[in-house]
């Protein structure tokens, strides 16, 4: 394994994705939800892409690539062009030490997209290092179907326990206490009541807790 796990905070950044079909518009689906800025640039733009463009962080134009393009320096760039083109593009990247993901065509790309499971608080990325697709799809829906229903709101609570605790806990009993709490979090499939943590966690540690989550 070659390919370092690192999350990006893409928020308002803009993304350039070079290609306008079907695999330029999986790449634009998977990124909307993050909060990005999306160019996509093609001489032809399909119209699933044209119909993503009523949305204000799309932006649509139809030409050909340029090297001035990359002077945006994007945090990187989406190739999803045949491979002549996608070569020049990938080259014109490497110069200017612009990460690219090349659709389909691994030899042009530092990085690779993962299998996403994500909520509104919780992101999970899954890669073979493109391997096996197969199997990352295979544990996307085995991790999906594990994540509790009300898992946005266990991770709310959770960081205003952490708050509570590294307050009025010793270090070394931090990180035992919160692992309790959430395993027992998740089996119940929402957080705990103050009456649960004192009794099931803490063992009465504090009254205080009841006007914390009360």
């Amino acid at each position: 394994m070659t390919h370092f796990p690192l999350f990006l905070d893409l928020k308002d950044k803009e993304i350039l994705i070079f290609g306008g079909g079907e695999f330029a518009l999986q790449r634009v689906k998977k990124l909307l939800p993050f909060s990005v800025r999306l160019r996509v640039i093609s001489e032809q733009i399909s119209e699933e892409i044209r119909q993503m463009e009523n949305y204000e962080t799309v932006i649509l134009e139809e030409r050909t690539f340029s090297e001035n393009d990359l002077e945006r320096f994007p945090p990187f760039v989406i190739i999803a062009e045949d491979e002549e083109k996608t070569a020049e593009i990938y080259e014109a990247c490497k110069q200017r030490h612009i990460p690219v993901n090349a659709v389909d065509q691994p030899k042009y790309c530092d990085i690779i997209f993962p299998s996403v499971v994500s909520t509104e608080h919780l992101c999970i990325g899954i890669s073979s290092g493109g391997i096996s697709p197969t199997a990352t799809v295979e544990f996307k829906e085995r991790i999906e179907r594990m994540i509790p229903e009300n898992m946005d709101d266990i991770l709310e609570w959770m960081g205003d326990l952490r708050i509570y605790i590294n307050a009025n806990l010793l270090k070394e009993k931090r990180k035992r206490a919160l692992r309790k709490a959430f395993q027992k979090a998740v089996e119940m499939n929402r957080p705990l009541t103050s009456e649960e943590l004192q009794n099931e966690i803490f063992e009465k540690v504090n009254d205080c807790l009841d006007s914390l989550f009360s």
